[in-house]
Parts: C-alpha cells; sequence; structure tokens
C-alpha cells in the first residue's frame, strides 16, 4: 500500500514541483548496505533500487562532492554519501555510479576496516536476528540494565533501537564486551558481513569515490565520554585513515547521527572541514557554519525507489511541517 501510495504521488508529478522549489539547496543522500539479501531489522537498499535512484539522480540532477557545493551548475546539486563500509558497495553500488560516473563518499568505520567486522550497532542487529530464528527472549543485564523481552518480527527493529539506547553511552570496550556476550550462543552459525579492507578504500578511490570516517568504532560521540574517548573516535580514526589512504582525510560521518557541540569541536581540532549528519533537511549556506561545515543527509528509505524519491524531494519533510502548523 506504502508503495503504490508513493507511485500515485510520483504519477501526479508531485516531485517535479518539490524540486523545482529547492534552487540553491544541496540535496544530500545516505545509504548504507546495497544488495538483494534479506535483513529484517535492517533491510539493505535493492540494487534495482539503488539503479532507479540514480536514473533518476543523472537526469535531474548535478552529482558533486561536499567540496564543490559553492559551484555554479545547471541542474540542482546533490551529494551521494555511504556509511559503514560494508563489502557489498564494491559488488553492487560502486559498478551502478561507475555507470553514471557519480563521484560519491564513503564513510568507513575504522575497526571494520582493520579487523573485518561490523560495527557493533550491526553486531546487534544480527544477534536479534538470530533470537527472531531461536524464539528466545532477549536479555541485557549488565552495568546496571536490566531488560528482558521476547523478540518477534513484529517488535525485533524497535526493540534495535531500544538496545542501543541502553548501551550507547558506555565505553567502547564495554560495549565491546557486551557484544561478544551477546553474540556467544550463536557464535558458530553467525556469519558476518563482508567488511571493505584497505585494498578496496584504494580501489573506491581510483573509481571516484572518496573515503571519510565514520569513527573507530561506531561510538555515538554525543554521549559522556572522556576526552582521550573522543580523541580516539574522532582524530585518531582520521589519522589512521590517512595512514592507509596516504593523504589527508576531509570527511566525518557522526554515527547514527549523533553529534553535539563538543564532537562538533573535536572534529574541528582534527582538520575535518566537512562533516555528516542527519535530519531530512537540505543544506543552505545561510544556515550553516564556516568551519566545520555539517551538511544534513536524508537516509533513502529502502521500501522502493519511489518513496526514496519523494523523500529525497522533500516530500515527507513537507507533510511533517505541514502537521506541525496545523497541530500548532
Amino acid at each position: 500500500m506504502r508503495s503504490f501510495f508513493s507511485r500515485v504521488i510520483r504519477f501526479a508529478g508531485i516531485h517535479d514541483v518539490l524540486r523545482k522549489e529547492k534552487k540553491s539547496a544541496v540535496t544530500v543522500l545516505c545509504f548504507h548496505r546495497v544488495n538483494d539479501e534479506k535483513n529484517i531489522v535492517w533491510p539493505s537498499t535493492g540494487t534495482a533500487m539503488f539503479r532507479n535512484i540514480m536514473l533518476y539522480c543523472k537526469r535531474y540532477y548535478s552529482v558533486i562532492l561536499p567540496e564543490d557545493w559553492q559551484q555554479k551548475t545547471i541542474n540542482p546539486k546533490l551529494i551521494i554519501t555511504f556509511d559503514d563500509g560494508f563489502g557489498d558497495f564494491m559488488h553492487y553500488a560502486l559498478p551502478i555510479l561507475s555507470q553514471y560516473n557519480f563521484p560519491a563518499v564513503h564513510n568507513v568505520v575504522i575497526d571494520s576496516v582493520l579487523n573485518s567486522r561490523p560495527n557493533w550497532t550491526y553486531r546487534l542487529n544480527m544477534i536479534l536476528e538470530n533470537h527472531v530464528d531461536s524464539n528466545a527472549p532477549f536479555s541485557l543485564k549488565k552495568f546496571n540494565i536490566d531488560y528482558c523481552k521476547l523478540v518477534t518480527l513484529k517488535n525485533v527493529s524497535a526493540m534495535s533501537l531500544e538496545a542501543v539506547q541502553l548501551l550507547k553511552d558506555f565505553t567502547p570496550s564495554e560495549i565491546g564486551a557486551v557484544i561478544e556476550g551477546l553474540e556467544n550462543p550463536y557464535k558458530e552459525r553467525m556469519v558476518f558481513p563482508e567488511m571493505m579492507d584497505r585494498s578496496n578504500l584504494l580501489e573506491c578511490e581510483s573509481a571516484g569515490i572518496r573515503i571519510g570516517s565514520h569513527g573507530w568504532s561506531h561510538l555515538l560521540v554525543d554521549g559522556p565520554f572522556s576526552d582521550s574517548i573522543l580523541h580516539h573516535e574522532i582524530v585518531d580514526s582520521r589519522n589512521e585513515l590517512q595512514k592507509l589512504l596516504n593523504h589527508p582525510v576531509p570527511y566525518f560521518a557522526f554515527p547514527a547521527a549523533h553529534y553535539n557541540e563538543r564532537a562538533v569541536n573535536f572534529t574541528a581540532a582534527a582538520g575535518y572541514p566537512y562533516l555528516f549528519a542527519a535530519g531530512d533537511i537540505f543544506f543552505y549556506q545561510n544556515t550553516m557554519q564556516e568551519f566545520p561545515i555539517i551538511f544534513p543527509r536524508i537516509v533513502t528509505p529502502t521500501s522502493g525507489a519511489d518513496e526514496a524519491i519523494l523523500k529525497m524531494e522533500g516530500f515527507h519533510s513537507s507533510i511533517k511541517k505541514w502537521r506541525n502548523t496545523l497541530n500548532g
């Protein structure tokens, strides 16, 4: 029903009207995984869907890199970004981006690059999926957390968000210990997805894909952490990535789009000129600070190309504003 509604709205030409209203705005898209695998908790963008979105971008946008956001273009400007560094990017997304000659930024988690394992939030999703399959309750009883629920297909996505909220303010080592303990019952059948390594990063760069940092461990950096922990996540991740790539890294994407003034100050001290957040809004020069520049991003829905296109044109945010006005 949702896909049908989105298709009808697009057929009516609403997306064209909204796109023409953008004028000088820069649209920044955020993708994660592109593949045709089934994932209960965190669905991927299907390859056909991704291709359709890129075809739309080719027709109606000038796709640029963040540092080119002030350049004059015939069409509205658009930046394509990816987070996390999953290996399926190389097999599915990169060939399509190359076909359309699109630049993009892929923000990777350093621990994932070095140790070939996904970040802790994704591993938590894998644990919850295994609880669905085994019909076992999910229990978190550590660090004064007392949480226990039966995981079902209906509540697994909500439980994933709840579990992240419960763990997000603990240190990386504490989170790692909890995740490893939760994985133990399923270790024999849990297979981590392929993650990008240094050779993949270099291959991406040769194909016009820039690499940014998504933190050392995907820690949500707005938490009550010590300076040394934030330095490791934000500054050390940049230094390590620069060693791997042998050139400066100008991009940092806040994990789960969580940030505050303190985190921004750390990124500025680290020397990142361009930061990525979320917010489902567009970027305007007169609404952003000069350094570092924070680009809000539209996280693309995975339910279908029509809905993704409507969201990138601001349909969802327009409806939200309209509702807020009515309720105001």
